[in-house]
């Protein structure tokens, strides 16, 4: 699965409110470690 996420801190040349897919499980956790550590950031 993919899910939507919006970009809140700019990272890797996407800007702030962009939307990047990113691979997820079926439980919607993100599968790259990165952005598991991103989103805990904000969640």
């Amino acid at each position: 699965m993919t899910r939507d996420l919006v970009v809140l801190v700019p990272f890797d040349g996407h800007a702030i409110g962009d939307t990047v897919a990113v691979e997820t499980d079926s439980k919607g956790t993100p599968l790259d470690f990165v952005w598991r550590r991103r989103l805990k950031q904000f969640v």
